[in-house]
């Protein structure tokens, strides 16, 4: 016995209207709804959602950015190892730090080193960008772990600089002192 929703969809412009018939086990319909509105016990779904209009800065920020300078808790990582085997890309609301990698005729070989979501708040002074990484252990029951990096961002034209702190709080300055947790790209 499988489980399935029939319903009806609608889309207007940057708005999609989608209205499901729930399935319940003891009520079984295939009967589609026949609009947009529902009843207080129908068990019927209505969801509207809107596409998603990125800032300047999600739009700015989306793309391949060489590494050219890494410091991790105040110990420079030379810049020579990095711009040619390093980078981190900005996709939709993903992000993936890669190191080492190698580009090859068949794509580009490696082992992320941090990869998961991103969120923007260009609105702070300065500007938060927090990672959602997803950590390479396993969180049990099959489930990946994630971890929040809290982090500031600037964007000077054709140059990103992040820098976050593992385990927050937010760094307050782009700068990655010993002791201080931060790292800067």
């Amino acid at each position: 016995d499988k489980l399935a929703a029939v319903g009806v969809y609608q889309i207007e412009g940057d708005r999609l209207k989608i209205c499901l018939a729930q399935y319940l086990p003891a009520v079984r319909s295939d009967q589609r709804p026949k609009g947009f509105a529902i009843g207080p016990d129908s068990a019927d779904v209505l969801l509207v959602l809107e596409r998603h209009q990125p800032t300047a800065d999600e739009k700015a920020i989306q793309d391949y950015w060489a590494l050219v300078t890494q410091v991790e808790d105040g110990k420079e990582i030379p810049g020579e190892k990095l711009r040619d085997s390093s980078e981190c890309v900005f996709s939709r609301m993903w992000f993936q730090l890669r190191i080492k990698y190698v580009r090859t005729s068949g794509g580009i070989k490696g082992t992320p080193a941090l990869k998961g979501a991103f969120e923007l708040d260009g609105a702070k002074q300065p500007k938060t960008i927090t990672l959602y990484s997803d950590d390479h252990e396993r969180a049990g029951y099959g489930m990946m772990s994630r971890k929040e990096l809290p982090g500031i961002y600037k964007l000077d034209g054709d140059r990103l600089t992040i820098a976050y702190r593992k385990g927050g709080p937010w760094p307050e300055k782009f700068e990655s002192e010993p002791g201080s947790g931060v790292t800067l790209l």
